[in-house]
């Protein structure tokens, strides 16, 4: 863990460990074998796949249902110099064309999706036509499961 902290100690310089329930989570997300991890709000469950994301080479896909929390951390996140986005209504329409087309020519590490958007046929034809690795998909809020 201390390597891990080592190497992103510039993104998260004020993150020195985790408790133990991250660690649990997060070595099963090291083993890249998929996880429950059922953490209170303000537990650091996204510190864990934000962390993981930064170190798998293609983007991670964070399906998340409210557009205030995806646009708090993608500010978050880009003030730290991790390079994401999260596509919602903050964007028009041309300009979340704009942002899936050049996707795979970006360096985007983590893509905030709302749970609907999975089921939009512009934005798989895109995904897929993009040809970007997509490393993990995270559901980070557990209504979104269904």
């Amino acid at each position: 863990m201390l390597e891990l902290f080592s190497k992103y100690s510039s993104f998260f310089p004020e993150i020195e460990s985790l408790y133990s329930y991250q660690e649990s989570v997060f070595n099963i997300l090291e083993r890249e074998q998929n996880a429950l991890a059922i953490i209170p709000t303000g537990g650091g469950k996204s510190l864990l796949y934000q962390l993981k994301a930064l170190d798998l080479k293609g983007i991670t896909i964070v399906i998340s249902p409210l557009i205030a929390l995806m646009n708090e951390q993608v500010n978050e996140l880009n003030e730290r110099g991790i390079n994401d986005i999260a596509l919602n209504s903050k964007y028009s329409l041309p300009r979340q064309r704009q942002l899936l087309r050049g996707l795979g020519k970006s360096k985007v590490k983590l893509l905030y999706i709302a749970p609907e958007r999975l089921q939009n046929p512009f934005f798989r034809a895109a995904l897929i036509s993009s040809k970007v690795e997509i490393s993990m998909i995270v559901v980070d809020e557990a209504h979104c499961v269904s």
